[in-house]
C-alpha cells in the first residue's frame, strides 16, 4: 500500500483505493456527516446516553465475570472507549473515512452526556 502526501492510502496491490474517486474531505463536511450519523443511529438505537448506559451495564458484567474485578463504566466512559476502538481501527486503515466520522460522532455524544443538556 502506498500513502499519499495527506496520509491516505493510494493503492492496494496496485489497485486504486476507493477514496480516489471521492471529493476532498473538509472539517465541515466530516462534521456534517457525523451529525447525520448520530441522528440516524438515534433512530435505530435510541438516545446515546440510554444506549451507552446499556452498553456500560453489559461491559461491567462482562469485566466482572471474566476478569474478576468490579468495573464502574458509565455512559461517558463508553463514548471514550468507542473513540479508542475507532482509533485502533484507524491504525490499520488511516484513510477510512467512516472511522473518522464515527470518532466525531462519539466525541459529540460524550460531550453532550457530560456537559450538555442531559448532564446532571
Amino acid at each position: 500500500m502506498k500513502i499519499d502526501e495527506q496520509g491516505r492510502a493510494c493503492t492496494v496491490g496496485g489497485v486504486r483505493a476507493p477514496h480516489e474517486d471521492r471529493l476532498a474531505v473538509t472539517k465541515a463536511s466530516l462534521l456534517d456527516a457525523a451529525k447525520a450519523a448520530v441522528a440516524d443511529r438515534g433512530l435505530n438505537y435510541g438516545k446515546p446516553e440510554d444506549n451507552f448506559l446499556r452498553i456500560a451495564g453489559l461491559w461491567n458484567i462482562y469485566i466482572r465475570d471474566t476478569k474478576g474485578v468490579s468495573a464502574m463504566l458509565n455512559p461517558a466512559d463508553i463514548a471514550a472507549l468507542m473513540v479508542l476502538m475507532k482509533v485502533a481501527r484507524l491504525s490499520n486503515m488511516p484513510a477510512h473515512l467512516d472511522s473518522w466520522t464515527d470518532i466525531a460522532g462519539y466525541a459529540a455524544c460524550g460531550a453532550e452526556i457530560t456537559n450538555g443538556e442531559n448532564s446532571a
